[in-house]
């Protein structure tokens, strides 16, 4: 567990946080700066691990939450992800649930998914030139989010956005394309 502290990095320090084996990690209230990959590299290579991540601020970096370990389960709440010069979340792999959390300022994705099932829930994606984006062998559901001030809201990557269509799209004035699959609210 990683409770009420700062990591700063400077000049050569690659990631804030770097998880590469065990089997819970909680990242709590961490303010993370200065990394030049990944605020937070989440990449174990065996088992299952559990990832949480609540009331953080990564700010810089390549990706704000980088996920490339096939058996990770992440969820990141309350968080803010600040000028990335990727993407807020690369989610390469594994599953990445994101709730009441802020991700803007990237040169490219606010989320990306590559590979597995993501969710994007009640959040602000917001200046980004992607908002959120699905390759081929990934699903982003998308629901009561603000996707806003963005270039595109969503990205034509291949896979699967599928919105709840509560989605508040605004002002992403290039054409994208539309989430291209349906999610039931229950």
């Amino acid at each position: 567990t990683l409770r009420n502290i700062s990591i700063h990095g400077v000049g050569a320090t690659l990631n804030g946080v770097r998880f590469v084996a065990g089997g819970t990690l909680i990242v709590d209230n961490v303010d993370i700066s200065g990394a030049a990959q990944a605020g937070i590299d989440i990449e174990p290579t065996s088992g299952n691990a559990k990832v949480v991540i609540t009331n953080s601020t990564i700010r810089g970096a390549t990706n704000g939450i980088q996920v490339s370990g096939a058996n990770s389960h992440v969820a990141v709440d309350r968080t803010s992800i600040r000028n990335p010069s990727n993407a807020g979340i690369d989610a390469l792999n594994g599953s990445v649930n994101v709730t009441r959390s802020l991700l803007t300022g990237s040169a490219f994705f606010g989320f990306i998914g590559t590979v597995g099932n993501h969710t994007l829930n009640d959040s602000l994606v917001t200046n980004n030139f992607i908002g959120v984006q699905a390759q081929p062998g990934a699903t982003v559901s998308v629901s009561g989010n603000s996707i806003v001030d963005n270039n595109l809201a969503y990205g034509c990557g291949n896979g699967t956005i599928a919105s709840t269509g509560n989605n508040r799209n605004v002002n992403n004035p290039g054409a994208g394309c539309a989430p291209n699959a349906v999610v039931t609210v229950q």
